[in-house]
């Protein structure tokens, strides 16, 4: 099998309604998950804006990550939601996995 230069991976964790869901993709900015990342930021869908990893303003995980919420957000209860904490959470465990040595 020939090596990838990316890798794909999910994970759930507690129950509705707190249940934490993420699907991953991580790889080079160089292959498939550059363009990837490029074109998710690049070309929003209605209700699923990408957005950075940042964990205050102005302050981005390394590596720079993006969100692209799940759900379908439809009204700024939704998207307070997704811009902010759960930016701020995600970038926070970006920043944890690289000082632990995981990424």
């Amino acid at each position: 099998m020939a090596k990838s230069d990316y890798f794909i991976g999910e994970a759930l964790l507690g129950e509705a309604p707190n249940l934490a869901h993420i699907d991953l993709l991580i790889g080079s900015k160089d292959g498939p998950i550059g363009i990837s990342f490029a074109n998710a930021l690049s070309t929003p869908s209605k209700g699923h804006g990408a957005l950075l990893a940042a964990i205050r303003p102005n302050l981005l995980s390394k590596p720079v990550s993006l969100i692209v919420p799940k759900v379908t957000l439809t009204n700024m209860e939704d998207a307070n939601k997704i811009f902010g904490p759960a930016q701020a959470a995600v970038a926070k465990g970006i920043a944890d996995a690289v000082e632990e040595g995981i990424i």
